[in-house]
């Protein structure tokens, strides 16, 4: 495959080398998807397989990118602070209902944030009907490690209702 070739396919993402091989097997599942039903085109299965092995060839062609171009992020810590910090004020300017309901739901997000964890490890989600969620008997644990200060506050959590390990 040549340059000029290369250069048509764009890729989405600034500083990625190579566009993504599962944007285009989308793009060409919507677009025969838009011709079938727009202009009655039809695609047999030989098709379907000489547009496989097309995509393989440019996969190991490297003229696209198979797999993850990005690694996933956690939620850092500058991000948790801000999103505390403007519940609490709006809270403050908008009014709440109930402080307690209010406080509740901004430590339900902290700790999501800080155990690294899905929604459903603290909280309970629809799925579950009975007690699947984080208890105040799964806060063992409150110490203090070294000073007096909050940096040195330990605290051992039990997870109970996780998937996978954690």
């Amino acid at each position: 495959m040549d340059v000029t070739a290369r250069t048509l396919i764009k890729r989405s993402i600034r500083n990625k080398a190579l566009p993504s091989l599962s944007t285009l097997q989308t793009g060409l599942r919507y677009l025969v998807g838009m011709l079938v039903e727009m202009h009655g085109f039809t695609a047999t299965k030989q098709d379907s397989k000489r547009m496989e092995s097309l995509l393989n060839k440019l996969v190991k062609d490297k003229v696209l990118f198979k797999g993850k171009w990005r690694k996933p992020n956690r939620v850092g810590f500058q991000t948790i602070l801000y999103m505390a910090d403007v519940w609490m004020s709006s809270g403050l300017n908008d009014g709440v209902l109930s402080w307690d309901i209010h406080i509740s739901k901004q430590l339900s997000i902290v700790l999501i944030g800080s155990f690294g964890s899905r929604c459903g490890d603290v909280v309970r989600s629809r799925m579950y009907a009975g007690m699947q969620y984080l208890c105040y008997r799964d806060l063992a644990l409150l110490s203090f490690f070294g000073g007096g200060d909050t940096q040195d506050l330990i605290l051992n959590v039990t997870l109970r209702f996780v998937k996978g390990y954690k």
